[in-house]
């Protein structure tokens, strides 16, 4: 067995201990290069968010920014392959170069001086790919959402501590993780995150179906399906109370609005166990062939931009969607989940709802441009969710690489 493969059997508290000493010689040879060598690993075309940054770096004169496809694994082999084959098809269409991971040596031949992932979980791509696997790169991360939830055995993971850089959005999203894993306070800054750029940006295209002038409305369930005693999970899903219900409203108010599905991408997996794979397609295919819905999977930048409302139960968009600054209802299902003070914060600019009498009410409001929230939806982005320094998050990430002030 060579040096390096010893070196990878390592468990991972010896191997943290170790990396973590020569943290400071990498950060150093790294930026001493004339060309920083970056790899996104990218196994999800709905969780990448970096696409800003990766772009800037592109145009930058210091960075080799460069993209690699895995395989994602935590799905249906079928539901695995189909994203696969969108992102590869995304990635394309724009033009970029990329290169496909899948030997367990692929790390060791691109030599990248930084990785970012998409996920702080393991198990979601080949394991070879995983931060055990790099031993002389650094680790970056913007999550794929926006922090608003505090679940300690998520914040104080293994992935975290091998972190040289952990970018937030504002310091209401790192208070607690500060207080209770003191050990991560050198690796988080407050860039705002490279997601935020692009919400702020104007919109490029128009992905709704083209129907005449109708409300443009986001249905997003999460898909947390599961048992809500089991106290490490996040038990906010509400699509068995209310899934079939907004889906009629859909119908019925068919004059009015125009609808999109956008489910978490691991829905359709959770939900199948419940109805069944063929019950769970016919439900997506209704969404799919109504006149005025469609379903979405994939990037949704734009699909917010254009629209008019949004209705959701999920922690990444309670923060999200109010850089729209409109109007959007959250499904509450009862449960308490432990969110950060970014996270309750931006649950209070929400209209909220645990019965389908207030959800077709939130409907009749937006049909009637009833939205008394307005004002306080735009005063707290501006407070608390645009990046700092005057600058885009992705400027602020690289002058944080860069080691600029």
């Amino acid at each position: 067995m060579s040096l390096i493969d010893k070196y990878k059997e390592f468990p991972d508290h010896v191997l943290l201990r170790l990396y973590r000493r020569k943290m400071p010689k990498l950060v150093a040879q790294m930026r001493s290069k004339e060309k920083i060598r970056v790899l996104f690993i990218l196994h999800c075309l709905d969780k990448w968010k970096t696409e800003g940054l990766y772009n800037m770096m592109l145009r930058h004169e210091r960075f080799e920014p460069m993209l690699g496809l895995a395989l994602p694994l935590q799905d249906y082999p079928s539901e695995a392959v189909k994203k696969y084959g969108k992102l590869k098809d995304y990635v394309v269409a724009k033009g970029y170069e990329y290169q496909e991971l899948c030997q367990k040596d692929d790390l060791d031949r691109i030599a990248p001086d930084i990785i970012f992932y998409i996920e702080p979980y393991n198990g979601v791509i080949n394991r070879g790919l995983e931060y055990r696997n790099a031993r002389n790169s650094l680790f970056c991360f913007s999550t794929y959402g926006i922090h608003t939830v505090d679940f300690d055995w998520a914040y104080s993971t293994i992935f975290y501590k091998f972190l040289w850089q952990d970018y937030y959005e504002s310091p209401l999203a790192a208070e607690h993780v500060m207080k209770h894993c003191p050990s991560r306070k050198g690796s988080i800054v407050y860039t705002g995150t490279p997601f935020a750029d692009q919400l702020l940006k104007p919109a490029e295209s128009d992905p709704w179906k083209t129907v005449p002038a109708r409300k443009r409305i986001i249905y997003a369930p999460h898909y947390s399906i599961v048992d809500p005693h089991d106290k490490n999970a996040l038990y906010i899903g509400t699509f068995l109370e209310h899934g079939e219900f907004i889906l009629s409203l859909a119908e019925k108010y068919a004059d009015k609005t125009q609808w999109a599905f956008k489910p978490h991408p691991c829905l359709f997996r959770e939900l199948s166990k419940q109805w069944g794979e063929k019950h769970t397609q016919a439900y997506y295919d209704r969404w799919a062939e109504l006149p005025n819905t469609q379903f979405e999977e994939g990037q949704y930048l734009d699909l917010f931009k254009h629209s008019d409302a949004m209705i959701h139960d999920c922690s990444s968009f309670i923060c999200e969607y109010l850089y729209m600054q409109k109007p959007v209802l959250y499904l509450d299902n009862g449960n308490d989940f432990p969110q950060n003070n970014l996270g309750r914060g931006g649950l209070q600019q929400h209209y909220h709802a645990n019965t389908n009498k207030q959800i077709e009410q939130f409907i009749l409001d937006i049909i009637s441009g009833n939205d008394p929230m307005k004002d306080s939806r735009s005063a707290f982005v501006k407070q608390n969710l645009l990046p700092p320094n005057g600058k885009t998050a992705a400027e602020n990430i690289i002058d944080a690489i860069l080691g600029f002030e």
